[in-house]
């Protein structure tokens, strides 16, 4: 049977974009790395011709071909990260907006609890732009919040395991907006951030499972060997644990609302992965650059991976802004102000003002 358009396609289209094409991601968006066995995998445009970095996925290709400035625009799915984490490997900007804030009409699933649409562009500024063509309804712009304004950050116990340079460009990014005029309050999410590992497994893999259900019962298919284990292994899980990971998900929301009103803060500034991009030959596919967006996904929140500098070796690293549910339109605002204070950090902002 063939497949709608997509809905989003639709409206970029009446809005005057021109669709250049498809790109490539991990097969049915289920993982976080961008590989691709049978299609091959994007290249990272920070690496070089004698080192293939990998792109995050699953949204690989978008990420490529913003990051390459192929198009400014690209969009993306977001299950547990798929957008920001692409966006943040590749050095770009990328939004995942709350769940069906944008259409999922005419986009195959991996999980209905889970998926958004999501957008990866060049500034915080082309996100918002493209996030109002999507709209249903015209929206007026939003100005960006002037500071002082309050803002989460993460307790020094869930930084640990950080890529050291990850670690510093976090800190950095904290110092520069408190220089800013924001205020810094230390955030504790409902249970630890790695609780949310099990959880959102539990849901996204069963989801995912289900809907490509005919798929895996062909074993001659092509399906990457990352991709069809996790898939079948699912298969196997109890109705009672999909129904426990939902019955959790719906008391963590309250919690993290409530926390945030508590607080008086706008938003959570976390890392958006805990490494940057490796060498394609060094991927471990037993674990998965998502520490710090599936907590997003399972919360039901929006959030933004923005450039906060690079590593050593020149390779991007993200600094991710999380807000709260259907708070999108307020979240782009602040992120638009942080992005101008970090944009020191970033080589490119360095380069041109030495020139």
């Amino acid at each position: 049977m063939r497949r709608k358009t997509p809905k989003s396609w639709s409206r970029l289209h009446r809005a005057g974009a021109i669709i250049v094409g498809k790109t490539h991601l991990v097969q049915f968006a289920l993982g976080s790395w961008g590989t691709n066995e049978h299609m091959q995998t994007p290249r990272n445009p920070h690496g070089s011709s004698a080192t293939t970095l990998v792109p995050g996925g699953s949204s690989s290709g978008s990420a490529v071909a913003v990051s390459a400035n192929l198009v400014p625009w690209a969009l993306g799915t977001d299950t547990g990260g798929s957008v920001r984490v692409p966006a943040a490997f590749c050095g770009i900007v990328g939004f995942k907006p709350t769940i069906d804030a944008l259409p999922r009409q005419g986009v195959f699933p991996l999980s209905q609890s889970l998926d958004s649409v999501g957008i990866l562009a060049r500034s915080v500024e082309d996100a918002r732009i493209c996030f109002d063509a999507l709209q249903e309804e015209k929206q007026t712009p939003t100005s960006a919040p002037q500071p002082p304004m309050r803002v989460g950050r993460l307790l020094p116990q869930e930084l640990e395991g950080l890529q050291p340079d990850v670690a510093r460009s976090y800190a950095e990014s904290l110092a520069t907006l408190e220089r800013a005029g924001f205020t810094l309050v230390p955030f504790e999410f409902p249970v630890p951030i790695e609780a949310f590992k099990g959880v959102t497994n539990a849901i996204m893999i069963t989801e995912g499972a289900a809907v490509n259900a005919r798929f895996l019962e062909d074993e001659d298919l092509l399906i990457d060997s990352s991709v069809r284990p996790r898939l079948v292994a699912a298969r196997s899980t109890l109705a009672v644990d999909y129904l426990h990971a939902q019955a959790l998900a719906a008391e963590w929301k309250i919690e993290f609302a409530e926390s945030m009103r508590k607080l008086e803060i706008a938003a959570v500034v976390m890392p958006t992965t805990s490494c940057t991009a490796p060498k394609l030959e060094d991927v471990d596919h037993s674990q998965a650059p998502v520490h710090f967006t599936r907590p997003v996904n399972l919360l039901g929140l929006c959030a933004l991976s923005m450039p906060a500098g690079s590593d050593a070796m020149g390779r991007p690293i993200g600094l991710q802004v999380v807000g709260g549910a259907f708070d999108d339109k307020r979240l782009l605002a602040i992120a638009a102000a942080m992005e101008i204070a970090i944009r020191p950090l970033n080589p490119a902002y360095q380069e041109a003002a030495r020139a």
